[in-house]
């Protein structure tokens, strides 16, 4: 398989030598190119990306999204994509199988392979660690003309979700710091993006994109080319 030669100075370094790296202080690492991106955040970026940088990043974006999440309406009740979602999470808890049922809940379901789990088995962990949010999921599938009639009690699954949004604006900025290496415009980017909206409303719905951002960022890092 295709692999990336990593280059990483024990030493000082020196523009005069083909590595950059004074004689004698390379160590050179052979790995694939799916490493490469966690390389880059852990190995050859660890001398131009400050801790003070990097938790500067991260407060801001904590800052934001709780701003954000405190001017909010609150957590959307399941509606929708939101139901089958939360119906395949429901049988993961209670029978673990990976199927639709409705609102017809006595049996458990066929297994099926219409959907992705990964999303649904987020969704399974969180409602596993609080039997509330399973009750207020399992009473929006029996009922879902009437979804004001069951209790809300989502504040798990919403900070869990905003903890996802956190993860994917750090990536988010940390990928356009490993782009343009340029703290500035890093910073920038993780703003506009927070602004927007979108990683707050997200985390407040039952959606598949609390995953598909933070994991859409990892794998453009993962994508760089090594820097110098």
């Amino acid at each position: 398989s295709t692999a990336i030669r990593t280059t990483i100075c024990q030493g000082r370094h020196d523009s005069r030598f083909p590595d950059g790296c004074a004689r004698g202080t390379c160590i050179y690492r052979h790995s694939p190119v799916w490493l490469k991106g966690l390389q880059e955040l852990a190995i050859i970026r660890k001398e131009s990306i400050s801790r003070r940088e990097f938790f500067a990043a991260l407060g801001t974006t904590l800052a934001l999204l709780v701003f954000q999440y405190l001017l909010s309406d609150g957590f959307s009740p399941p509606e929708r994509d939101a139901l089958r979602y939360s119906d395949y999470a429901i049988n993961l808890v209670e029978y673990q199988t990976f199927g639709l049922t409705g609102a017809q809940r006595e049996n458990a379901p066929e297994p099926g392979r219409a959907n992705s789990p990964l999303y649904p088995g987020w969704v399974a962990l969180v409602a596993t660690l609080d039997t509330s949010l399973r009750e207020s999921l399992r009473c929006a599938l029996t009922d879902p003309e009437q979804p004001s009639v069951c209790p809300e009690n989502f504040l798990s699954l919403a900070w869990a979700q905003l903890f996802l949004a956190l993860i994917g604006l750090v990536l988010l900025w940390l990928l356009a710091r490993l782009l343009f290496n340029d703290g500035l415009f890093a910073l920038a980017t993780l703003v506009f993006a927070s602004l927007s909206m979108v990683y707050v409303e997200k985390a407040l719905e039952i959606e598949t994109e609390n995953l598909i951002l933070p994991l859409f960022a990892l794998l453009q890092i993962g994508l760089q080319e090594p820097g110098p």
